[in-house]
C-alpha cells in the first residue's frame, strides 16, 4: 500500500511557508492535499505547531487545526 502523504501545491516540503499564509499578512489558506487515506478511515486531523515560537512568544505556536471527514 502506496505511503499516507500530505503536500501543497503552495509550497515545496522543507521549504519555508510562504508569508502570505501567515497571521501578520494575508492569512490565506494554504491547498493541501492529502494521498493515500488509510483505508477505513472515517475522519482526518491535522495540527500544525510551531517549536520554533518558544523564542519569540513564550509557547510553542499552534498555527493550523483543521478536521473534518
Amino acid at each position: 500500500m502506496p505511503e499516507f502523504s500530505i503536500t501543497s501545491s503552495d509550497f515545496k516540503e522543507r521549504e519555508e511557508i510562504p508569508k502570505k499564509f501567515g497571521y501578520n499578512f494575508e492569512n490565506k489558506e494554504p491547498e493541501l492535499d492529502f494521498d493515500n487515506t488509510p483505508e477505513n478511515s472515517q475522519s482526518l486531523a491535522l495540527i500544525m505547531d510551531d517549536p520554533d515560537a518558544m523564542g519569540a512568544v513564550g509557547k510553542v505556536w499552534v498555527h493550523w487545526l483543521v478536521f473534518g471527514s
